[in-house]
């Protein structure tokens, strides 16, 4: 094992989450004001933090001096037919001075390689698309 982290949650979604590094977290409802983080927020942190490293990696490994960046959008929906939610989870990468096939086939690699996508990547409510690079 290189890392380990546990989260010691109390409080439910709003109020602090210690962390076992000595760190905790603000945590608050998605559909309220108050300062803190929701699982939607953390998720798309994750995802995206790790999917750019594991791009970035892959980039550095083939001798390619690219710029690209990964953007992750997490929905909050409610289930149709029962109780409860889910989330729709969809990421786009891009890299920039390439043809999208080419682009394509490194996200695919990364997406392979990424830990967050091996945890997220086979549920029916996560999508991966390459984007054309355009500047923010």
């Amino acid at each position: 094992m290189l890392y380990s982290v546990t989260a010691h949650n109390t409080q439910g979604i709003d109020g602090t989450v210690q962390l076992s590094n000595g760190k905790q977290v603000t945590t608050s409802h998605p559909l309220n004001n108050q300062s803190g983080f929701n699982p939607e927020v953390m998720i798309a942190l994750a995802w995206s933090t790790c999917f750019k490293a594991t791009l970035d990696t892959i980039l550095k490994e083939k001798g390619l001096n690219h710029l690209s960046y990964v953007d992750v959008t997490v929905d909050l929906h409610k289930e149709p037919e029962m109780p409860g939610y889910y989330f729709a989870v969809k990421g786009q990468a891009a890299i920039d001075n390439m043809s999208l096939d080419a682009a394509n086939a490194l996200v695919q690699e990364a997406h392979a390689r990424c830990p967050v996508s091996k945890l997220i990547g086979a549920a029916h409510a996560v999508s991966l698309k390459t984007v054309p690079y355009k500047l923010s």
